[in-house]
């Protein structure tokens, strides 16, 4: 299934790796365990190998390049990590022990003892498949909570970081920051000093801004610098500084890191869990061809809904406690109906939904006002472990059925730019193009030149397919009309090209 991620599971295998554990892996322990996975440039994942706990290697992008993302707690004085792999001189501090690791089709749950507490630390990548602004939103969150596990009280402090990793392919290259310390959410917002709209490297975009941010209730702190610096100042003083550096310099040069910390005092029963959000935000987000030759910059959907990056965070976080719940309730209807195949089938399932959702992104357009179109959806998936094309349609093709499932009007966006494209008369070829374009998300600009690779039989073929079990799923025609004489053209070939007679194509009483 080329859908999936090169960090994506190694399906055949799973057995023997879960045998090594020294801890419980439920249902099993994949290749890697999706961490924030939103869209193909919010990607961290955990890599395991032969297994590796949540504080044993570094976060990556799903290219395999780390992702600095550190995580620490203090409990009576002591501290130990619980993410990533850091190392802090002129400081001292233990190894949480993993206990046990489990996924769903949106979390990713651990739980890690730290001397006499023990720490749940979930991943929640929101799917939201009937919620066009809230499936758009590129953020994930990251929660803890701490419960005593001998009966008495203890102190604790939560630490965590991410470092300019998060912003670009290139560790070279200069970045700036700047953070928001009042109201009611602490945030650090980190990008490139020289963004490229359009550009990426290593697969990584090159242009837009990471957040990290988490509320700001008593007890939070804040600060910004070299990592062994910030890390150090929580693991002796249980808080940080709330001091920022300025001195913005490249990714590399005394690695800069954006640290938030929680003092949840004295506890012994499980706590409220404290909420982190990780995202990454860029406008605009695809660049695209449209009749005439000419590209239009498209949004992602949830802008139109929020003006001010301050304001969609502060949204997503208090938000946090009903998309769990939400999230609940969609991993419990996916787990019924995909268990009614077997255990191990829904075990396959659940960990391939993040990876699928997160290789697309929905984009609108602008009116000539320059008000944003919601009427006009574009849903751009990109070819994520090949070579980066835009809506590959073999690529969309093994993944069409989670969007049958979860909401087939999702399949018609992605369907739609493919169509329209076509449509224009720009394309020369008379079967189905194969992609929008291997210059790479976030450009898709065609293929004019016809020089696509040529897969005429599948991906005609395909694109009937698609096009008619939407139509059979949802009970909206409007593709094949719109498109009939696409469609019949396609049919043609592909007849054709099989060697079979063509009969008249008529869809709807319209032929072609």
């Amino acid at each position: 299934m080329r859908f999936l991620s090169s960090a994506s599971v190694c399906l055949l295998p799973f057995a023997s790796v879960v045998n090594a554990l020294a801890w419980t892996a439920t249902p099993f322990n994949p290749s890697a365990i999706p961490l924030a996975v939103r869209t193909p440039y919010l990607s961290a994942w955990l890599p395991q190998g032969a297994g590796a706990a949540l504080n044993d290697v570094w976060p990556a992008f799903w290219t395999g390049s780390t992702l600095g993302w550190a995580g620490f707690v203090k409990v009576d004085g002591t501290a130990y990590t619980f993410l990533g792999a850091p190392a802090v001189s002129g400081a001292t501090f233990s190894k949480a022990v993993q206990k046990s690791s489990r996924f769903t089709s949106t979390q990713s749950i651990f739980v890690l003892s730290a001397g006499p507490v023990d720490l749940t630390v979930t991943f929640l990548s929101p799917v939201e498949p009937n919620d066009l602004v809230k499936q758009s939103i590129p953020f994930s969150y990251m929660s803890i909570s701490a419960a005593s596990t001998n009966g008495a009280s203890h102190s604790i402090q939560i630490y965590s970081d991410i470092s300019a990793e998060w912003v670009s392919g290139d560790d070279s290259l200069t970045v700036n920051w700047n953070s928001t310390t009042t109201g009611t959410v602490l945030t650090h917002q980190v990008q490139l000093s020289s963004p490229t709209v359009f550009s990426e490297i290593s697969d990584h975009t090159q242009y837009g801004s990471a957040f990290y941010s988490t509320s700001n209730t008593v007890g939070a702190t804040y600060q910004t610098g070299a990592d062994v610096n910030v890390r150090a100042q929580f693991i002796n003083n249980g808080k940080l500084a709330n001091t920022l550096d300025t001195g913005f310099r490249a990714v590399s040069n005394n690695w800069p890191v954006f640290g938030l910390a929680h003092d949840l005092g004295t506890i012994t029963a499980a706590t409220t869990p404290v909420v982190f959000s990780v995202g990454h935000i860029r406008d605009p987000a695809i660049s695209y061809i449209v009749a005439g030759g000419g590209t239009q910059s498209r949004s992602l959907y949830f802008l139109s809904q929020f003006t001010t990056s301050a304001a969609v965070i502060s949204s997503f976080l208090s938000d946090f406690s009903a998309a769990l719940t939400r999230a609940n309730t969609f991993d419990a209807q996916v787990q019924t109906d995909a268990g009614k195949i077997s255990a191990d089938y829904a075990a396959v399932v659940a960990i391939s939904i993040r990876q699928a959702f997160a290789a697309t992104e929905l984009t609108l357009s602008k009116t000539s006002t320059g008000a944003f179109n919601t009427t006009d959806v574009i849903l751009f998936m990109k070819e994520i472990s090949s070579d980066g094309n835009v809506n590959t349609v073999d690529v969309i093709f093994p993944a069409w059925p989670i969007f049958l499932y979860t909401n087939p009007t999702l399949g018609k966006y992605l369907l739609e730019g493919l169509f329209r494209y076509q449509a224009s008369g720009q394309y020369p070829n008379k079967w189905s193009v194969h992609d929008l374009g291997w210059c790479k998300l976030p450009q898709a600009l065609g293929h004019n030149d016809g020089l696509d690779e040529a897969m005429p039989v599948e991906e005609s073929g395909n694109m009937l397919i698609m096009a008619l079990s939407y139509a059979l799923k949802s009970g909206d025609n409007s593709h094949l009309t719109r498109y009939v004489r696409i469609l019949c053209s396609l049919r043609w070939r592909w007849r054709r090209l099989k060697g079979l007679s063509s009969p008249p194509c008529s869809i709807n009483g319209r032929s072609s």
